[in-house]
Parts: C-alpha cells; sequence; structure tokens
C-alpha cells in the first residue's frame, strides 16, 4: 500500500512518467503482490496513461468525513475502534475518546 501515492509521479513527464509506470508494473509482478495507491485526483491523470493500467486498475472514492454530520461521526469512531482492535498489545487502546 502506498498512501500520497500522487508524489510518486511529480517530477515526471513523457517517457519518464510511462517509466514509472513500468516499474510499478514490475514490482507488482516480480514480487506477485497487489498494489495498492492511495492519494489524490491527480492519480487519475497517470492511470489513464496506459490503457493496461486502466484495464488492471479499480478506483475506489472515499469521501471526506462530514464532522458535522452525525453519521459521518459514528462511522469515524467504528473504523477507529476496529482500528484499535487490531493492533498487536495486550489491550485496545481508546482512540475514540482520546
Amino acid at each position: 500500500m502506498i498512501d500520497e501515492a500522487q508524489h510518486l509521479f511529480t517530477l515526471a513527464s513523457g517517457r519518464r512518467l510511462e517509466d514509472q509506470l513500468n516499474v510499478l508494473k514490475s514490482l507488482a509482478n516480480r514480487s506477485n503482490t497487489v498494489h495498492v495507491l492511495f492519494g489524490t485526483y491527480e492519480l487519475f491523470r497517470v492511470r489513464n496513461l496506459s490503457g493496461q493500467l486502466s484495464r488492471r486498475s479499480i478506483d475506489i472514492h472515499f469521501p471526506r468525513y462530514d464532522a458535522a454530520k452525525a453519521s459521518d461521526r459514528r462511522t469515524f469512531a467504528r473504523i477507529l475502534q476496529t482500528f484499535a482492535e487490531q493492533m498487536p498489545l495486550a489491550e485496545s487502546p481508546d482512540l475514540v475518546t482520546s
């Protein structure tokens, strides 16, 4: 998983951008591992430069939480709790009230 993946492509243009896409594809093939890129909408620009990459990719939009909405606050609290429960600690921390 690569967070802020749009930064991988900030200096690249033209052929260099294509090379970086090929490096990511090679890493995925050699490691036999699915790569997940997280980032801003700038990733759409890169993703659509390669037909092969476009066919192999799935876009999932995660909208921002709105703290003004009670349902978003509850959802965020549940996610924090689930995350805390997965931490390899003797006792799960309380991330919601901390």
